[in-house]
C-alpha cells in the first residue's frame, strides 16, 4: 500500500506498483527504455520524465499503461519527451483521462487514431494517414515531410485554439478531413503547403485562420472546400475533378493550371466586402465552369498566361452570368455544346472586346455594357442564337471563323435582341440562316454585315427587315413558304436615288427570283418573297417608305398638283420623283424623300422632315423649295450645285459629304435667298448668279463661302463671320451691305488680277465690310457707278492690296481708309464731276506727324492730280477731288 518509486532500466520490463500513488521513472537522456508494462494498481500513479530526452513506448489501445493516470515528461522544453506509438502498427491511442505533461504524442508508421487528453496535447500523426482528435485543451498538431492525409476532427471546446503545424522547410500537411482547428500554420517554414487527397474530399476551413501557407490543394476528386473566413488572400487549388468552393467573408485567390484542364468547378457565397479571384498558373490553361454561375467569384485572371480560356461542359445547359466578373487577360469564355445562357462581363479588359462561343446548340447572349466578339465556327452550323441587351455606345460583333460558317439566328432579330455587326471578312460563303420550323421576325437595319453572301429564312412565313450597311452583294432568300415579306432599308440618300427606287418598284413578288438591286450602295439579289416594303432611316428610326413616279412631262396641267401624296396615306413617308419636266410636287404629313427631276420643279414638302434632292438632271434649273412644316432639309443628291429659285422654310442644305457643292441662284430671274436660319452643311460657296440677287447670310454656319456673281447684289449680314469672293469674271456689278454689327467679321476677298469690287451708292457703318482684300492679286480696284453719287466711309474698313479706289460720275462724297506703311500706295479718283469730297483718315499719330501735315496741305484741290501723300504711313494718292479734309479717326 506504499506509493512506491520504480524505474524500470533498459529493456522490455514489467512494472507493478501495487496499491498507492505509484511512480514510474523512465530513463532520462535518450531512447533506451523498452517497451515496458506498466500497471499501477490503485492509487494516483504516474509515469515522469527527467531532465533531458525521454520516450515513453506505447503499445496498442494503451494495452501497456494499467492503472496509470498521469504522463510528465519531466523537462519542458517543447519537443524533447515523447510518447511513441510502435511502428509498422495501426494504432488506436486514447489518452482520455490522462493526464499528460511535457510529452508529445508520436503515432509513428501506420494509419493510426489518436485522441488526447484533457491537456494542450503536441500530437504528431507521423508516416499513414491517421485520424487525430486532441480532444479538450488547445492542441498543436505536428505535421513533418511524408506524413500522410490525416484527418483532423478535434473534439475540444469552444474557446480553444488547436493548431496543425508544419515542422519542416516544404511540408505538404495532408489533410483528408478537417474539424474543430483553428490554425492551420506554417510554423515560420518555407514552401508549406496544405493538400487534400485524390478523393471526393469536404474541407471546411471556414474558422481555420491560415498563416504561412502557400496554398492549400485538394488534388483530384470532386471536392467541397469552404474557404477561410480569418484569412484574406488564401490561396486554394481545386486542383483536377468538378469542385464545388463555399467562398468565405476574407479575400481568397483560387488557383487553376493546365494539369487542371476538364474539370468543372461551382462556386457559392460570394458577398460584398471580399474580392475572390480565379488565378491561371500557366499558358493554356481552361478554367472550367460549372453549368450554374451567377457571378459568383469576382474577377478571373489569366495572369499573363497564354491562351487562358473559360471552358463550360458540352454536356449541359449552361446559365453563366459574368456581368458583374472581371475578365483580365481571357482569350474566351466557351460555354461548348448545350443551349446555354450567358451574360457578358462589363468588366474586360479583352483589347477589341471580350471573346465568347457559345458553340453548338441555341444559345441567349445576354449583353452587357462592354464591347463583345461572338465567336462562330462551321462546326456550330444548326444551331439558332438569341441576343439581348444590346445598347447604343457600345459594339457587339459576331465573327465567322470560317469558310461555309452558318450564322443561325433565333426566331426574333432586331433592335436591343440583336448585335451590330456580323463579320465574316475573309471568310467564303458565310451565311445568316434561320430555323425551318419557325416563323421569324428579323430586323437587321441594326446590323452592319461583312461579307456575309446570303441570308436563308429556310421554312415559316418569315419577316425580314434588311440590312442598311453591306459591303457586299447578298442574296435574301424567304424560303419556301407563302408569305414571306422582305423590307428594304434605305438611308436618306438612298431613298432620293431614282435609279434604286425604280428597281424596287419592279420587283416581282412570288416564288423564284424576285430581281435584283444594285444602285445607291444598295447590291442584292431577292428571291422568294411574297411581300414587299421599304423603310427609310430617319435619325436612327425607320418608317415605312411608299413610292410615286411622274413622267418626263410636265406634272402639273393647267397647274394643277398630280404628283401629291393621296389623301388615304397622308400621313405615311413618300419617296417622290417628278422625273422630266415642270412639276409642282407636293408631300404628306410625314417625312417625304422629294426629287423634281429635269425641269423648273415647284415642291413643297408638307408637314413631317423633308428631304429635297438635287441631282444632275435638276442641277441646271432654279427649283422653287417651300419646305412646309418640320425640319427640312435639301441636299446635293450625287454631288452637283443645288440651284435655286426661291427658298421657303427649309432649315438645312446639305453638300451632303460630296465636295465641291455649291448652292447657286437661278441665272434667268433676280434671286432673293433668305438663309439667315438655314444651316449650311459642306456648301463651298454660295452663288448668287448674274443677275440682282438679294441674300441674307446664315446665322448658323461660320466663315461661309458667298459669290453674290455679276449684277447689283445685295448682302444682309448675319451673326456668323462671312466671307465675299469677288473675281475679274464678276466685274460691273454694284453690290450694297446691310448688317455689319459687332461681333462678326465680314472679309471680301479678290480672287485674280484686274478683280473690281464694284460698290452701290452708300457705304459705311453697318452698311459695310470689314476688310477688302486684294489677296495678293495686281490691279485690285474698288469702283463705283458713272451715274450715281457715291456716299462711302471706308474709315472702318481694312484694306489690303487694292491699289485704286474710282467713284467714276457723280458728285461724290469719300472718306478714305486708314492706311500703315503696309497698305499703299493707293490712289483715290474722284472722277470727272465738279462737287467730289474727299476727306482723309488719319491716327492720332499721323496728325501730329509734321510731315503728313506738310504734305496734306500741299494738295491742290480741283480736277486733275491733288497730289500725294507719303510719310508716316500714308501712301495716297488723290485726283479728282475738288474738296479736301481730313480727320482724326
Amino acid at each position: 500500500a506504499a506509493n512506491d518509486h520504480i524505474r524500470g532500466g533498459e529493456g522490455n520490463d514489467t512494472l507493478n506498483g501495487g496499491d498507492g500513488d505509484d511512480t514510474f521513472y523512465l530513463i532520462t537522456g535518450g531512447n533506451t527504455n523498452g517497451l515496458d508494462q506498466y500497471d499501477g494498481g490503485s492509487g494516483h500513479n504516474r509515469i515522469v520524465g527527467g531532465w533531458s530526452y525521454d520516450t515513453l513506448n506505447v503499445t496498442n489501445n494503451l494495452a501497456n499503461l494499467v492503472g496509470i493516470q498521469e504522463l510528465d515528461g519531466g523537462d519542458g522544453t517543447l519537443g524533447r519527451n515523447v510518447i511513441r506509438a510502435k511502428p509498422g502498427v495501426h494504432d488506436t491511442l486514447d489518452f482520455t483521462g490522462y493526464t499528460i505533461k511535457n510529452f508529445d504524442i508520436d503515432g509513428d508508421n501506420g494509419n493510426d487514431t489518436i485522441t488526447g487528453s484533457a491537456d494542450d496535447n503536441r500530437i504528431i500523426g507521423n508516416v499513414g494517414n491517421d485520424t487525430l482528435d486532441g480532444a479538450e485543451g488547445s492542441d498543436t498538431y505536428l505535421v513533418g515531410s511524408g506524413h500522410g492525409a490525416d484527418t483532423f476532427t478535434d473534439s475540444g471546446s469552444a474557446g480553444d485554439t488547436d493548431r496543425v503545424v508544419a515542422t519542416a522547410t516544404g511540408v505538404a500537411i495532408g489533410v483528408s478531413a478537417i474539424a474543430g482547428i483553428e490554425q492551420i500554420s506554417a510554423g515560420g517554414k518555407a514552401g508549406v503547403t496544405v493538400v487534400g487527397t485524390a478523393n471526393h474530399q469536404t474541407l471546411d476551413f471556414s474558422k481555420v485562420a491560415f498563416d504561412g501557407i502557400g496554398v492549400v490543394d485538394a488534388l483530384g476528386g470532386n471536392d467541397v472546400i469552404t474557404t477561410s473566413d480569418l484569412t484574406a488572400g488564401q490561396a486554394y487549388r481545386g486542383g483536377g475533378g468538378n469542385d464545388t468552393f463555399h467562398l468565405g467573408s476574407a479575400d481568397t485567390v483560387l488557383r487553376v493550371s493546365v494539369a487542371d484542364n476538364g474539370g468543372y468547378d461551382s462556386f457559392s457565397g460570394n458577398t460584398a466586402g471580399a474580392t475572390h479571384r480565379i488565378l491561371a498558373e500557366n499558358a493554356g490553361t481552361q478554367i472550367g465552369i460549372g453549368k450554374d454561375y451567377a457571378n459568383d467569384v469576382d474577377i478571373i485572371d489569366g495572369n499573363g498566361k497564354a491562351n487562358v480560356t473559360i471552358n463550360g461542359s458540352s454536356g449541359h445547359h449552361d446559365t453563366w452570368d459574368l456581368s458583374a466578373t472581371k475578365l483580365l487577360g481571357i482569350k474566351e469564355v466557351a460555354t461548348a455544346g448545350g443551349n446555354d445562357t450567358i451574360w457578358t462581363s462589363n468588366d474586360s479588359d479583352a483589347a477589341g472586346g471580350q471573346a465568347y462561343r457559345g458553340g453548338t446548340g441555341h444559345d441567349t447572349f445576354h449583353l452587357g455594357s462592354q464591347n463583345t466578339r461572338l465567336l462562330v465556327s462551321s462546326a456550330d452550323n444548326g444551331g439558332f442564337d438569341k441576343f439581348s441587351g444590346n445598347t447604343a455606345g457600345v459594339t457587339h460583333t459576331i465573327v465567322v471563323e470560317d469558310a461555309n460558317t452558318q450564322v443561325g439566328i433565333g426566331t426574333s432579330y432586331g433592335g436591343t435582341d440583336s448585335v451590330d455587326v456580323i463579320d465574316a471578312t475573309g471568310k467564303a460563303n458565310a451565311s445568316i440562316v434561320g430555323s425551318s420550323g419557325s416563323h421569324d421576325v428579323w430586323d437587321l437595319s441594326g446590323t452592319e454585315l461583312r461579307n456575309i453572301s446570303m441570308v436563308a429564312m429556310g421554312g415559316g412565313n418569315d419577316k425580314v427587315q434588311t440590312a442598311l450597311a453591306s459591303g457586299n452583294h447578298i442574296t435574301y432568300d424567304g424560303g419556301a413558304y407563302s408569305g414571306d415579306k422582305l423590307t428594304i432599308s434605305l438611308t436618306a440618300a438612298q431613298a432620293g436615288n431614282v435609279t434604286l427606287m425604280t428597281q424596287i418598284a419592279a420587283l416581282t413578288p412570288g416564288s423564284g427570283l424576285n430581281g435584283n438591286l444594285n444602285a445607291g450602295g444598295v447590291d442584292m439579289t431577292v428571291q422568294n418573297w411574297e411581300n414587299f416594303a421599304v423603310a427609310v432611316d430617319l435619325g436612327g428610326t425607320f418608317e415605312p417608305l411608299n413610292i410615286l413616279f411622274g413622267t418626263s412631262n410636265h406634272q402639273n396641267g393647267v397647274h394643277t398638283p398630280v404628283l401629291s401624296v393621296p389623301a388615304a396615306k397622308i400621313n405615311e413617308s413618300w419617296a417622290i420623283f417628278g422625273l422630266g419636266g415642270d412639276d409642282i410636287i407636293t408631300g404628306g404629313n410625314n417625312a417625304d424623300f422629294i426629287d423634281g427631276g429635269g425641269g423648273t420643279d415647284t415642291m413643297n414638302g408638307g408637314g413631317g422632315d423633308d428631304i429635297f434632292f438635287a441631282t444632275a438632271p435638276t442641277s441646271q434649273y432654279g427649283d422653287k423649295y417651300d419646305g412646309g412644316s418640320g425640319f427640312d432639309t435639301i441636299v446635293s443628291g450625287d454631288g452637283s450645285d443645288i440651284v435655286v429659285n426661291s427658298l421657303t422654310v427649309v432649315e438645312e442644305i446639305s453638300a451632303n459629304g460630296f465636295g465641291g457643292v455649291d448652292l447657286v441662284g437661278s441665272n434667268s430671274v433676280h434671286v432673293t435667298l433668305d438663309l439667315a436660319d438655314v444651316k449650311l452643311t459642306g456648301i463651298a460657296e454660295v452663288y448668287g448668279g448674274t443677275a440682282n440677287n438679294t441674300i441674307w447670310t446664315s446665322n448658323l454656319t461660320a466663315d461661309q463661302a458667298y459669290r453674290g456673281g455679276k449684277g447689283n447684289d445685295t448682302f444682309h449680314f448675319g451673326d456668323e463671320d462671312t466671307i465675299l469672293l469677288y473675281s475679274s469674271a464678276d466685274n460691273g456689278g454694284y453690290d450694297s451691305f446691310a448688317g455689319n454689327t459687332p461681333g462678326a467679321t465680314h472679309s471680301a476677298f479678290a480672287e485674280d488680277d484686274g478683280t473690281q469690287f464694284g460698290i452701290a451708292t452708300n457705304y459705311g457703318g453697318s452698311n459695310s465690310v470689314d476688310s477688302i482684300d486684294g489677296d495678293g492679286n495686281a490691279n485690285v480696284s474698288i469702283l463705283g457707278a458713272d451715274s450715281a453719287h457715291n456716299n462711302w466711309d471706308f474709315s472702318e474698313t481694312a484694306f489690303a492690296d487694292v491699289s485704286l479706289v474710282a467713284t467714276g460720275g457723280g458728285n461724290d462724297i469719300v472718306q478714305t481708309a486708314l492706311m500703315t506703311a503696309a497698305d499703299g500706295p493707293i490712289t483715290y479718283d474722284g472722277g470727272a464731276y465738279t462737287g467730289d469730297h474727299l476727306t482723309i483718315s488719319l491716327t492720332a499719330a499721323q496728325a501730329g506727324n509734321a510731315a503728313v501735315l506738310d504734305d496734306l496741305n500741299a494738295l491742290t484741290a480741283g480736277s486733275g492730280a491733288n497730289g500725294t501723300v507719303d510719310e508716316g504711313g500714308l501712301s495716297l494718292t488723290a485726283t479728282g477731288w475738288e474738296i479736301i479734309d481730313w480727320v482724326i479717326v
